[in-house]
């Protein structure tokens, strides 16, 4: 695992097992909840998902050129000009 994952899942492991939101924006534009936040990253590929229902989404994390981290979300921005926002 590399330096890059290796922050994503610290990152990530601070919000585990909480409800959260999930915004894409971009050339496909979309919106959800999370009400019991997990994930799974397996070469290179992030999988955010819920516990409790089948809301799920994957991202390639060699997509990723940009991660922004505040108290309220976390930014995912992605080469294909999308940005997907954790609150």
């Amino acid at each position: 695992m590399n330096i890059f994952s290796k922050n994503i899942e610290n990152l990530l492991n601070n919000i585990k097992n909480t409800k959260i939101i999930i915004k894409q924006l971009g050339f496909i534009e979309s919106y959800f909840k999370i009400n019991n936040f997990s994930y799974t990253l397996e070469y290179g590929i992030l999988k955010i998902y819920d516990k409790n229902s089948k809301n799920f989404i994957t991202i390639n994390l060699n997509q990723i050129y940009n991660i922004i981290y505040t108290q309220e979300k976390l930014e995912f921005y992605l080469d294909n000009d999308t940005i997907i926002t954790i609150e």
